[in-house]
């Protein structure tokens, strides 16, 4: 079975086949809470672990990348301690279960798919052991042509914060960077609707949603499949103060260190005023080197406390020539239309000279043309001092 968006229809019972629920879930959450130190044990078609804790918490997540992971937390914290089954096509079982016997399942939550709240079921007896039975299905796409790759349900699903340079406790791909002025926090917070928000600001603070869970460091940038170059981001936000110059995103971005203190490309970017009909793109051939901008205008001002949301495309030249091409579209919270504002293509003739500096690893990637391979990040970046509010985001890749 090819990588793929995937749902998983999930099936739990315990010890006794007693079946405790089923249906298509994001995430699983089991807390297991009997007194003192324990064996538990965690199995699955392709891997477990086993070790004495007390406390303990599991979360099985099901990130739209063709696996599933199940995570240890003692104590809360949770550590890179981790069983992954690949999808293959095949159902898989994930066996949870405490050794010693004791009934000792306090509580089982699970996230709906398209849910941002967790739901509790209900136990007439706390088992000892879990069992969750697993199958994968590609899940159909709202944009033809495209694939949904991941998501903002997850990271949405529960209230919390993430500290520069940490990634987020309840989604693997959403991380804060330590760049910028100001508060360097994002946070998950409950809105007046009841939906929760993730909320930021400072100056040229970010943070970034990145595409695949096992390439998510700078020097993973010859490892990342190819198919992750084409994506499309679609997000939906808005400025809440004056301070708010323009809400700026990279794509196929390396932007950090990859051989010594050396950085490699930097990115294709695209940034949306606020106040001002416009949006621009430009090039960063690695940090703080960038080629010529290119503005275009907008149907009207992006508001303040006025919801948009904007869909950024990156595509290569299908046929295999040096080419790249961004697109960018908008919708106003007031007009369901879909408005094409930028649609630009990168050749070697507009590309521009890439100065002397960044990695030699892989400036030919980038040197006489455009730059063709996938990075392993996007980013979105505050620029000016405001806040801004992100209400949901979607990434997708080409159907190959």
């Amino acid at each position: 079975m090819a990588q793929n968006y995937v749902v998983a229809t999930v099936s739990i019972k315990d010890e006794s086949q007693n079946q405790l629920k089923t249906g298509d879930y994001k995430a699983i959450l089991l807390t297991f809470n009997s007194p003192g130190l324990r064996q538990i044990g965690v199995t699955s078609s392709l891997g477990s672990f086993s070790g004495n804790y007390e406390n303990q918490i599991f979360q099985i997540v099901f990130p739209n990348q063709g696996s599933a992971e199940v995570w240890g937390s003692p104590f809360g914290t949770q550590t890179k301690w981790k069983v992954v089954s690949k999808v293959d096509g095949n159902q898989i079982t994930i066996t949870i279960k405490d050794a010693t016997g004791s009934n000792s399942v306090e509580e089982i939550q699970v996230l709906a798919q398209d849910g941002t709240n967790w739901n509790k079921l209900n136990l007439s007896n706390n088992p000892s052991q879990v069992v969750i039975s697993i199958n994968f299905v590609a899940h159909p796409s709202e944009v033809p042509g495209l694939v949904e790759i991941h998501n903002s349900n997850l990271v949405l699903s529960q209230e919390h914060t993430i500290q520069a340079n940490k990634f987020s406790t309840v989604d693997p791909l959403v991380d804060m960077t330590k760049g910028g002025e100001g508060d360097k926090t994002l946070y998950v917070k409950k809105g007046t609707d009841g939906k929760n928000y993730l909320t930021f600001g400072g100056d040229r603070t970010r943070w970034n949603v990145y595409l695949n869970k096992d390439y998510r460091d700078a020097k993973d940038w010859n490892k990342i499949p190819i198919e992750y170059a084409n994506v499309m981001y679609e997000i939906e936000w808005s400025p809440i103060d004056e301070k708010c110059k323009n809400l700026s995103f990279s794509f196929r971005t390396i932007h950090d260190p990859i051989d010594g203190d050396k950085e490699g490309f930097g990115k294709y970017g695209m940034h949306w005023m606020v106040g001002k009909p416009e949006v621009g793109i430009k090039v960063e051939y690695f940090h703080n080197e960038h080629g010529e901008g290119h503005d275009f205008k907008l149907p009207k001002p992006i508001e303040l406390n006025k919801k948009v949301k904007v869909r950024m495309h990156i595509w290569s030249d299908p046929t295999g020539k040096r080419e790249v091409t961004q697109k960018g579209e908008i919708q106003y919270e007031d007009d369901p239309t879909w408005y094409e504002v930028v649609n630009f293509t990168y050749k070697s003739s507009n590309w521009g000279s890439p100065p002397s500096g960044g990695s030699n690893l892989d400036r030919n990637e980038y040197e006489g043309g455009p730059y063709m391979k996938p990075g392993i990040r996007m980013w979105c970046r505050s620029n000016g001092g405001g806040k801004f509010n992100i209400y949901s985001f979607k990434v997708y890749k080409k159907n190959n």
